[in-house]
């Protein structure tokens, strides 16, 4: 099981809360021991005090007319300048302790300063990772509960059913299969199309960290496992949530589709166009034309990450004199890719895109409806009835809430260290 995030934010809390404690007690002992030391002073009246004594005997040493007198009050001076010299070494160290303990107050005043605003930050965590963990406990639950927890097989099941096998029939009986064939690979298209945009972009994203863990490497991978976590929480919450209501919208919509009415003879005869009809040769056209841009595009995206990866290699200068960037440029506008391509873009002109139109055109509305509905429910029970993506995906969800735990105790560990 992954880590607990409300159990571990609760250990990091007790963890600050008693270094906190710490901190306010040390300040409390330097502050008692700076009231303590009254020495000082003392120290200062004593030293002052032999000076004056010394000034005395001074004062007698030049109004001597005996020498024996004179002998007595030197040895009595010498004994006061040992005494003075004994009282200044004490009245230093007294000073320097009192500095020392008011270095140490100020030191620790903010320390504490510190720890308070640390405490109540861990406190802050602690409502975070208590809402979290109640939620993923939640997510956890559900799935390994009814109706979830046999969705893989029952969408299975679904896909080889005769409600399936008569709505895919009745699309087959309603549509030409050019027709068909071509609107299932548009969105097929479109999917990739909006897969590869969000890999680009988490691309860019994991470069973006790494730049940021050289700077602030423990408040980085905060920030990046945080991120990647809430991702994996979104994923299994659409999965919860939708669940059940795809299966059932998809019994549904296989339903509903059997049931589509037959055409009327005149829109039959319009959509049953001759072999050679240039509609048919316009529907080869566009899907040539998309199999190329798809290349296209991950060209295009092949030259991006190069100029990304040179910009963050050396900031300052041009892409454009890169090797990879110069590699990629090159590959994009290789000769014959660009000939298929535009020889691709050629065949399917305007009035290649008119002939598709008239054809798609003679399909009646509900029947297009009720083509979109099944592409988008065969899909979501195929995600469904794939047992390795949803453990890829709970996997995930347990290796980043980990990923985040590691994370935000470095992160914690840190801050006590440089307190201590």
């Amino acid at each position: 099981m992954p880590e607990n995030l409300r159990v571990r934010a609760t250990t990091q809390l007790d963890l600050f809360a008693a270094r906190h404690q710490d901190l306010a007690a040390a300040l409390a002992a330097a502050r008692n021991d700076l009231d303590a030391m009254r020495d000082v002073d003392a120290g200062r009246d004593a030293l002052a005090l032999v000076q004056d004594q010394q000034r005395t005997v001074r004062e007698k040493l030049g109004a001597v007319a005996n020498p024996a007198d004179a002998d007595t009050f030197e040895a009595e001076l010498r004994a006061l300048l040992v005494e003075e010299a004994g009282l200044r070494v004490d009245l230093r160290h007294a000073e320097e302790r009192v500095a020392e303990a008011q270095r140490a107050v100020e030191t620790l005043g903010a320390l504490v300063e510190q720890a308070a605003a640390g405490l109540r930050a861990a406190e802050d965590r602690l409502v975070w990772a208590t809402t979290y963990q109640e939620l993923l406990d939640g997510l956890r639950a559900a799935i390994a509960a009814p109706p979830l927890d046999t969705i893989v097989a029952d969408a299975v099941d679904m896909l080889g059913s005769a409600e399936h096998t008569a709505a895919d029939v009745r699309l087959d009986d309603l549509l030409p299969a050019q027709l068909r064939a071509r609107a299932i690979a548009r969105e097929r298209e479109a999917a990739d199309h909006s897969g590869d945009a969000v890999a680009h972009l988490i691309a860019a994203e994991q470069a973006a960290d790494a730049l940021a863990i050289d700077g602030a490497p423990l408040t980085a991978a905060v920030m990046a496992t945080k991120r990647f976590f809430l991702a994996a929480v979104d994923e299994v919450q659409r999965y919860v949530g939708g669940g059940t209501n795809a299966f059932e919208r998809a019994t549904a919509v296989f339903a509903r589709t059997a049931l589509l009415p037959d055409l009327t003879d005149a829109q039959v005869a319009a959509l049953d166009l001759a072999i050679d009809d240039p509609a048919r040769a316009a529907v080869d056209a566009e899907t040539a034309l998309a199999v190329v841009l798809a290349q296209l595009t991950s060209l295009e995206r092949a030259v991006d990450d190069a100029q990304l990866a040179a910009l963050i290699a050396e900031p300052d200068a041009l892409p454009a004199g890169d090797a990879a960037v110069i590699a990629a440029e090159e590959a994009l506008a290789e000769p014959t890719f660009q000939a298929d391509l535009l020889a691709k873009r050629t065949a399917y002109d305007s009035a290649a895109a008119a002939a598709v139109d008239a054809w798609e055109v003679e399909v009646p509305p509900a029947v297009w409806s009720a083509l979109a509905d099944f592409i988008r429910s065969e899909r979501a029970l195929n995600d469904l009835a794939d047992q390795s993506a949803r453990d890829d995906m709970l996997d995930l969800l347990d290796s980043t809430q980990d990923d985040l735990a590691a994370a935000l105790t470095d992160v914690d560990v840190d801050i006590r260290r440089r307190w201590a």
